[in-house]
């Protein structure tokens, strides 16, 4: 036993033992670099969409009833966090019924727009010539025409606009007519970033 405490420390000087620490370091630093460039990573990911939150504009469309309302010319609102630009409604088409909405630059937060809602017809006044003849507002709704069958009593609208950083949105609404109540209805059906 008098050469035991040589003989340890000549193990421990070894250079297999040193080779063995220094792998055992090395393999440690390396799980915590790992870890802590993962646990970066996410939150990057939840600063960026944090940030994106703090801009995402969100329009709702409302359809006034015709009895309350001398048209019933829908309205956008934007109940988001962040201005909407470029806001256009798109035309609806159904059977020979067009209607047609401008698009308006600028929606800010909070604010309602009701944009012009033009609504044609087109007709054939002779063969292969069609013509578009255009209704007055005061005097055609889009309810008086579902309530004469000239329009479906449910149709899709969709909105396209941008945000604050250029990226473009669509939402999409279900609008339906109530013919006995004489009301209109709608439903959100979806966002998608474009």
């Amino acid at each position: 036993m008098k050469h035991g405490f040589p003989v340890l420390l000549s193990l421990l000087i070894s250079r297999d033992w040193i080779d063995y620490a220094n792998f055992v370091v090395l393999t440690a630093t390396l799980v915590v670099v790992a870890l802590y460039t993962r646990l970066t990573q996410k939150l990057r990911l939840g600063a960026e969409r944090q940030n994106r939150l703090s801009v995402l504009p969100i329009l709702i469309l409302d359809w006034p009833n015709p009895e309350f309302d001398k048209s019933d010319t829908p309205s956008v609102e934007n109940i988001g966090t962040g201005p909407a630009f470029n806001v256009q409604i798109a035309p609806i088409e159904r059977g020979a019924v067009k209607m047609d909405f401008p698009q308006f630059g600028l929606l800010q937060v909070k604010d309602r727009n009701a944009p012009f809602m033009h609504i044609s017809k087109v007709v054939e006044d002779s063969p292969g010539h069609r013509v578009q003849h255009g209704y007055q507002p005061s005097t055609q709704t889009l309810a008086d025409l579902i309530q004469r069958n000239e329009f479906p009593d449910t149709f899709n609208v969709t909105i396209r606009y941008d945000d604050l950083v250029r990226k473009s949105y669509t939402t999409a609404f279900d609008v339906s007519f109530d013919r006995f109540r004489g009301e209109f209805t709608v439903k959100y059906s979806g966002m998608v970033v474009l």
